[in-house]
C-alpha cells in the first residue's frame, strides 16, 4: 500500500474496530487479514481488549498451525493437536487454546508485541531508524519462553496490558505504576519493607 492508501485503510480499520467493540458488529475477513499482515496498521486492534484480539485472530491459518504439539519429552509451545480439517472446524477447542492448538494468551500476547514492538540499530548512523516486526512470526517454543519471561520480569499479565489502555495518554505511567505496585507487593510478601513508599490501591489508576 502506498501511504494514502495506507491512511484510508487506518480510518477504515479505526471505524470497524469501533463498530465492533460498540455494537459487536464483525469486521470482514479481508480487513481481518491485513491487520495481521501489517504490524503499522490499526495497532489498537492488538492493545485494546482480549475479544477484539481475539476476533482479529479468527480464520487464521498458517503453517504453524501444524507445528508439533507439546509431548512428554519436548514442550513445544503448542498444547493441543489443532481441531478442525483444512479450513472447517471440528469441534470446541481446548479451555484457554484456539482452534490450532496454541494457548490463546500466548496467540495474543505475540499478536499485541507485534503490534507495538519496534527496535533501533546499535549502529550510531542508525539509531533514530526503528523498524518493527513487518513479516517476521515467533515460533510457538519461542514464543512460550519469550511470554514467561517477560511475565516474570514485568509482573504483568495479558490482561494488565489490556486494562492500561495502550497507546492513549498516560499510558506509560499506568504502565509504570502499576508494575511498581507489583514489585512492592511482592516484596513486601517477602518481609521485604521499603522504607517512605506508600502503596495505595488507587495508585496504578486502573482497575483489578
Amino acid at each position: 500500500m502506498n501511504e494514502t492508501q495506507q491512511e484510508e485503510m487506518q480510518v477504515a480499520c479505526k471505524k470497524a474496530i469501533n463498530l465492533f467493540l460498540m455494537k459487536g458488529e464483525q469486521i470482514n475477513s479481508t480487513m481481518q487479514r491485513m491487520i495481521r499482515e501489517v504490524p503499522e496498521l490499526a495497532p489498537e486492534a492488538g492493545t485494546t481488549s482480549r475479544s477484539l484480539s481475539q476476533h482479529i485472530l479468527e480464520r487464521y491459518w498458517t503453517k504453524r498451525d501444524f507445528a508439533k504439539v507439546d509431548g512428554p519429552f519436548q514442550i513445544e509451545g503448542v498444547g493441543y493437536s489443532k481441531n478442525y480439517k483444512g479450513r472447517v472446524k471440528t469441534g470446541d477447542s481446548e479451555e484457554g487454546h484456539i482452534d490450532c492448538g496454541c494457548s490463546e494468551d500466548l496467540a495474543l500476547f505475540e499478536l499485541f508485541w507485534w503490534k507495538t514492538w519496534s527496535i533501533g540499530s546499535s549502529h550510531q548512523n542508525l539509531m533514530t531508524f526503528r523498524e518493527n516486526l513487518k513479516t517476521d512470526t515467533i515460533p510457538p517454543r519461542l514464543r512460550a519462553f519469550f511470554a514467561a519471561a517477560y511475565q516474570e520480569v514485568s509482573l504483568l499479565t495479558l490482561d494488565d496490558l489490556f486494562a492500561i489502555q495502550w497507546g492513549e495518554e498516560g499510558y506509560e505511567n499506568r504502565l509504570h505504576t502499576l508494575q511498581v505496585m507489583r514489585k512492592v507487593t511482592m516484596l513486601r510478601s517477602q518481609g521485604v519493607e521499603i522504607p517512605g513508599f506508600q502503596l495505595t490501591s488507587e495508585s496504578s489508576g486502573i482497575s483489578g
